[in-house]
């Protein structure tokens, strides 16, 4: 193990770019394959594939310098950097490879040890969770529940069912709070911020919080030492702020274990001003090489929006005109029905009447359990592209999820806000959209992916080896050697604050625009007919949008269709809404793949165009 950690090490020393070589990302590629190696054998490791690594350096090189400080860095004290990583990975925002597995034995002795620690404590928390636990069968307990590891979590029925003033008590862990993981909580919302800024926000954050602790308790010390480490000195020679050392090391750990994508942040680099006004001056040069009425139109109204209010978060900063926008809005009606006809014809007019008859008898005959090859090219014409017979079997398959999630008691509603995203996602979101695509053609060439798999078209956009997104389900197709990612969807949970919702909204329509230049990189599909698909489940809601390519080469986003998820039994016309979205979205689907699967591939790579969604400057 250690020979093959010590490779790992050298060959992420040697590779990687300088500005991503620190203590923490060091540590970091011990621990993400063997997460409980004990320290000392951690730091053996380190010292031994640093001082091989240096070895191949030129003496007083850059890089050769920086392994050195690695290698001279205090082990005599409480080391920032490895305490930073660890408490990184204990809140979660550092991921790792590997669990190691217990044996029932060891399950059965770490109950015993919890208990022991609970009952020691008179505490009224303590003496709550010590009669909890006294009541779970230890058999039915694995290496992966937390419990098993004398951990007990926050989504645990433990906790959940604790009275709240206990809850309250119980949410935080004074283990977890690190300078690191107190930087983490910032720039996991704002990457981008400035050192000084975030230092500030910081202090403040902390000091407030420490005064609602007593004085000289552990937490109050934790936060204390926390407030010193951020503390800086002025020069007296120049008034400028110096800044701590140990402020520093948990900056750069953080920052380092985000540039290689260990650490997961919500926000990506902004566009820079530049960047936007070169994306308008853009968009409007290929406005104005149409003579449509239609596009004409655009470019006028766009020559009056002020740039300098564009931000990163708006379409149009990224050459994208969305239909709930002002410009598109305040269009004359016949323009407006103009720009909408492409969307327009993705929703045929009615449903079938056999599947009114099917989701009506499904409602009326519903009975709760006890508890115990596409040869041909299609394009949208509003017309449904399967038979009715195909169209009911589909919604058979669906209605036949909903029959689960309405059996479902953790969506009773005295339990339903409660589920975390991935109970909602794995027990509703999923089958449904599962239950839709199922049967499609080109078989084995497609799938659904469900477990946060790194999108290509986004890491192809970030380039220089970066991690792209991974959205939470994604539907891709295969033709020849390129995988191409036809639906991207971002989900909550129940409950959706206004904020995620926001933010979701915002990184759906940016990977629906990374999946079109991703796909007309090596093939040109049909515009104004080719779609990418984006899905956003917010709380009940359930929307349905697609970005399209027009002839003028212009990347509209549209907001297709919505519905409310039904996790209770609901009235037929509630369940018509449901079942229509769905069955547009595979009928969408339908389409893309016809016009993927027909097109040409090139026999040459030619010169392809960046994404408008990336500041090229950087």
């Amino acid at each position: 193990m250690s020979t093959d950690l010590q490779t790992k090490i050298y060959n992420f020393l040697i590779n990687a770019e300088e500005d991503h070589i620190t203590a923490g990302s060091v540590i970091y590629q011990v621990i993400e394959d063997n997460t409980w190696l004990e320290k000392n054998e951690l730091r053996g490791i380190i010292e031994q594939a640093v001082s091989f690594a240096n070895n191949q350096n030129i003496r007083g090189s850059s890089r050769h310098t920086t392994l050195l400080e690695i290698l001279l860095e205090p082990t005599h004290r409480r080391n920032p950097r490895q305490c930073g990583v660890r408490s990184l990975h204990i809140i979660g925002a550092v991921k790792t490879n590997e669990e190691r597995p217990l044996s029932s034995g060891q399950i059965e002795k770490n109950i015993k040890a919890l208990k022991g620690k609970l009952k020691k404590n008179p505490a009224q928390l303590h003496q709550y969770l010590f009669s909890s636990i006294n009541k779970v069968s230890i058999s039915e307990l694995t290496w992966e529940d937390p419990l098993a590891s004398q951990v007990i979590s926050d989504d645990s029925n433990l906790v959940l069912n604790l009275p709240i003033q206990l809850r309250d008590s119980f949410m935080v862990k004074e283990d977890h709070i690190t300078a690191g993981s107190v930087i983490y909580q910032v720039i996991e919302d704002n990457t981008w911020l400035e050192k000084n800024e975030l230092r500030g926000i910081i202090e403040q954050a902390v000091s407030f919080a420490n005064n609602q602790n007593i004085r000289g308790s552990s937490r109050h010390t934790t936060l204390l030492e926390i407030l010193l480490e951020f503390k800086y000195p002025i020069s007296l020679l120049t008034g400028e702020i110096l800044g701590s050392v140990e402020f520093e090391i948990s900056y750069k750990t953080v920052r380092s274990l985000h540039i290689i994508g260990a650490v997961k942040t919500n926000e990506e680099r902004p566009l820079s001003s530049g960047q936007i006004e070169k994306n308008i001056k853009a968009l409007k040069g290929k406005l104005k090489k149409n003579p449509a009425q239609l596009h004409q139109y655009l470019f006028s109204s766009i020559n009056k929006v002020s740039i300098s209010e564009l931000t990163w978060e708006d379409p149009l900063a990224s050459q994208v005109i969305s239909d709930d926008s002002n410009l598109v809005l305040s269009l004359p009606i016949q323009l407006r029905d103009s720009f909408m006809k492409p969307v327009r014809q993705m929703v045929p007019p009615f449903l079938p009447p056999i599947i009114q008859e099917k989701y009506n008898k499904f409602v009326e005959n519903f009975i709760g359990r006890d508890i115990d090859s596409l040869s041909r090219k299609l394009v949208h014409n509003e017309k449904w592209k399967e038979s009715n017979e195909e169209l009911a079997e589909v919604a058979s398959r669906i209605l036949g999820t909903l029959n689960d999630t309405w059996n479902n008691q953790a969506f009773d509603p005295e339990f339903a806000k409660l589920q975390s995203e991935g109970t909602y996602v794995n027990n509703v979101i999923l089958p449904a959209i599962r239950a839709t695509l199922k049967c499609l053609p080109l078989g084995k060439s497609t799938f659904v992916s469900s477990s946060e798999r790194q999108s290509s078209a986004s890491a192809d956009r970030k380039g220089n080896g970066r991690l792209g997104r991974r959205p939470d389900i994604m539907f891709v197709m295969k033709r020849g050697e390129k995988n191409y990612e036809l639906l991207y969807a971002k989900c909550s949970r129940l409950t959706c604050t206004t904020r995620k919702e926001k933010n979701d909204g915002v990184k759906l329509w940016r990977e629906t625009n990374d999946g079109m230049y991703w796909t007309r990189k090596s093939c040109k599909p049909d515009k104004d007919e080719f779609s990418i698909i984006g899905m956003q489940v917010a709380g009940k809601k359930l929307r349905l949008s697609v970005l399209i390519r027009d002839m003028s080469e212009v990347h509209r986003y549209y907001h297709l269709h919505e519905s409310e998820i039904l996790i209770q039994q609901s009235p037929p016309s509630v369940v018509t809404k449901f079942i229509e979205t769905l069955l547009i979205l595979r009928n969408v689907l339908i389409v893309n793949m016809s016009l993927l699967h027909n097109v040409s591939l090139p026999k040459s790579v030619r010169l392809v165009e960046d994404s408008s969604t990336i500041d090229s400057d950087n």
